[in-house]
């Protein structure tokens, strides 16, 4: 975490993306963990159920595909370890800890911004940090979603690569919803196999040996003595964050602090004019019949998922609700 701030610009840069509420709890973090002994005092602990003398833990990782709403779990997090006392315990945060040498030569033949490089480096430096100690515990976090509504998500979020010049088109009205709905559709899903890709092969713990507990909305997995992994379905956060991160981390009372960056504000007319149109019944098969929905979501739920990206512009129109999908395992 000292690295974060090791310049002035990388500092404006950070203050520039998180946001100032965001900003403002890395340096709280960053400032308890190196000066704890001062703050340790001023902090109550009565959230956490270690006593004197534990407030180092096993580091914690949150690793998980991009656009399942981390974001807000990541700052929470920090806050939650800060509050009970566990001012030395290291907070990582991966999309990706695979191939990281190819996306290092990648950025640089690119000439990519500098923020990715430095993120890529991160990655690295969080994967050497796994692999350094075989005795050396680690708490992993893994987030899963909706699919299409991940896919949309991310979609939009890189809306300036996708739909090339989208804004001053879209103004001009040379831009149609249906182009938008186009250039979506072509797009594949690079997370479909991500648990096989990343958590499989970093981590050695394959999630679909066992059924996923749908109803309880998170499952605990391990691979004793190096992994303990948690993994929460993003529409399941609310309502059982704080009961899975008490069985967890064994920390008491978590909440989950929002922290909308307010990406939408750029796009967000023509979002709202993508999520009118319905999305095609081949697509919506093709998404809910791939084996991460299937495991991590009932048919019931993947059917109500299906009707909502399904539905027509009017409330009038019948819509069949994916009649040829077969989400039988």
């Amino acid at each position: 975490m000292p690295r974060i701030f090791g310049s002035v610009q990388h500092a404006v840069f950070l203050l520039r993306k998180l946001g100032l509420r965001r900003f403002a709890i890395v340096v709280l973090y960053w400032l308890l963990r190196r000066y704890h002994r001062w703050a340790r005092p001023l902090i109550n602990r009565d959230g956490g159920t270690g006593g004197p003398g534990q407030n180092q833990r096993d580091p914690v990782l949150l690793y998980q595909m991009p656009k399942v709403g981390s974001t807000s779990l990541v700052y929470s997090m920090q806050l939650a370890l800060v509050k009970a006392g566990h001012f030395n315990t290291q907070v990582h945060h991966a999309h990706t800890l695979t191939n990281l040498d190819l996306h290092e030569r990648l950025v640089r033949d690119a000439n990519g911004p500098a923020h990715q490089l430095a993120l890529v480096q991160e990655y690295k430096r969080i994967r050497a940090a796994l692999e350094a100690d075989p005795h050396q515990h680690w708490n992993v976090i893994s987030l899963v979603r909706d699919p299409v509504a991940r896919q949309v998500s991310d979609f939009f979020h890189h809306l300036d690569r996708n739909v090339p010049d989208w804004d001053r088109r879209w103004r001009e009205g040379s831009l149609t919803i249906e182009q938008v709905l186009e250039n979506f559709l072509v797009i594949e899903d690079p997370t479909r196999h991500w648990f096989e890709g990343e958590i499989l092969s970093v981590l050695g713990i394959d999630i679909y040996d066992s059924a996923f507990p749908t109803e309880a909305g998170y499952c605990i997995y391990s691979r004793l003595p190096k992994v303990s992994l948690l993994v929460i379905r993003l529409e399941d956060m609310n309502r059982v964050v704080d009961e899975a991160i008490e069985q967890f981390l064994g920390i008491k009372g978590f909440k989950l602090h929002s922290f909308n960056m307010g990406s939408e504000s750029n796009y967000g007319e023509i979002y709202k004019a993508f999520k009118a149109k319905p999305l095609p019944a081949w697509y919506l098969e093709k998404a809910y019949s791939g084996r991460m929905a299937r495991h991590f979501y009932s048919i019931a739920e993947l059917e109500k998922f299906a009707e909502k990206w399904s539905k027509k512009e009017t409330e009038t129109s019948a819509v069949p609700v994916l009649p040829t999908i077969s989400l039988a395992v």
